[in-house]
């Protein structure tokens, strides 16, 4: 008789017990699958910020330290190139044709595209939305076309050329804006003329 009282007293769960549990897991994953794109979406926008800015300062270092383009016994600039149109990817290229500091091949970095070292594709959920010249030192423009940013040895300086309406300018400082998909939020990576890259 005393055996079967104390087996009654160990047993499981009680119903209530059963249901706060449950309740308590539901708004734990709620909470979790909420914040989720949340997440998601910047993570990606510093990842693409960081790989942009790290690819600028790539072609700075190489233009600084005089890398030889393809054994041909040529110092080019070396710089990346910005597409309005293809916000998916970006060039790393090496000024060989016409030294004008200005990537004259193709978006899609074919082989025929003498001047393209390398194609940066973006595998992520964020995409360059938008290219801007000058919005640090006033009378700034949006809406370019396309974005040069180029080094020539031995200066640390930026060569930074943007087209708007088909025309080309020289600007003092450049833009490159990312947005995430379906948010507002936005990080900007920042080049100056005279080298300095941030991100913001």
């Amino acid at each position: 008789m005393f055996k079967k009282n104390i087996t009654n007293l160990i047993s499981g769960f009680t119903m209530i017990e059963m249901v706060v549990s449950v309740g308590i897991f539901v708004v734990i994953t709620t909470l979790v699958l909420a914040n989720y794109q949340k997440f998601l979406n910047t993570v990606s926008l510093s990842g693409l910020a960081s790989e942009i800015a790290v690819s600028i300062r790539q072609a700075q270092v190489y233009g600084q330290n005089v890398r030889e383009f393809a054994e041909s016994n040529t110092f080019p600039s070396y710089g990346a190139f910005f597409d309005a149109n293809v916000t998916g990817s970006f060039i790393l290229f090496a000024d060989i044709v016409g030294a004008n500091k200005r990537y004259d091949g193709t978006s899609l970095c074919e082989t025929s595209d003498t001047e393209c070292l390398e194609k940066f594709s973006i595998q992520s959920r964020a995409s360059i939305v938008q290219l801007c010249g000058n919005m640090k030192t006033g009378g700034g423009t949006c809406g370019l076309s396309s974005l040069d940013i180029a080094f020539t040895r031995p200066n640390p300086d930026a060569s930074i050329i943007g087209v708007n309406g088909g025309l080309s300018t020289v600007y003092s400082d450049a833009e490159i804006v990312i947005g995430a998909v379906n948010e507002s939020a936005q990080k900007t990576v920042v080049v100056w003329a005279n080298g300095q890259i941030s991100i913001e």
